[in-house]
C-alpha cells in the first residue's frame, strides 16, 4: 500500500520533469513550476499537494498513468522504480513487472547529464543520517601492516 508520503514524494518527482497531474472533476491541469526549494517543497507544490488532497484525489492522474492517485493510496498498489529510468512508478502488489512508466512519453529521458528528480534534502537530515549510519557500524580495528609496526628498544 502505497502511503500519502510515497505518493507525494512520487508526484514531486514526475512534477520536476514536467509532468503534469490532471483533474477531470472539476476538469483541472496542474503542472507546479517550482517543485523544491531551498531544500524544501515549495509552496506552489504545496499547494497543488492541498489541493489534491481536497479532492480526496479522486479523478485525478498523473500525465501518462491510468491509475487515479486514489486508487494508488489503495491498497493494491506499491512504490517500486523504473527499470529504465529509475524513477518510482506505482506497482499493483504482487506483480513481477511495473506497468507502462510515464516516462515513455520523454523523449529526452532519462538524461544522465541533469539531476534525477528527488525529494527534500535537508543538511540536519542528511547529517543525521550519517550519523546514525556511523553509530550502528560495527568497530573494526585493522592490524598495521608489518613495516608500520611499533617497535620496542629494549633499554
Amino acid at each position: 500500500m502505497a502511503s500519502a508520503a510515497e505518493l507525494k514524494h512520487y508526484l514531486a518527482c514526475w512534477f520536476q520533469l514536467g509532468k503534469a497531474v490532471i483533474c477531470t472533476h472539476p476538469e483541472l491541469v496542474m503542472r507546479p513550476h517550482t517543485v523544491m526549494q531551498n531544500g524544501r517543497y515549495s509552496l506552489e507544490f504545496q499547494g497543488c499537494w492541498r489541493h489534491l488532497q481536497l479532492l480526496q484525489f479522486r479523478d485525478c492522474y498523473l500525465e501518462g498513468s491510468a491509475e487515479s492517485l486514489a486508487e494508488l493510496l489503495g491498497n493494491k498498489w506499491d512504490l517500486a522504480s523504473c527499470a529504465r529510468c529509475q524513477m518510482p512508478v506505482m506497482r499493483a502488489l504482487g506483480a513481477t513487472a511495473c506497468p507502462g512508466c510515464p516516462c515513455a512519453d520523454l523523449e529526452s529521458w532519462p538524461c544522465l547529464d541533469l539531476p534525477v528528480p528527488h525529494s527534500p534534502l535537508t543538511t540536519e537530515d542528511k547529517l543525521s543520517e550519517i550519523c546514525a549510519r556511523v553509530a550502528s557500524a560495527p568497530l573494526r580495528l585493522l592490524p598495521l601492516p608489518e613495516e608500520e609496526t611499533p617497535h620496542c628498544a629494549s633499554g
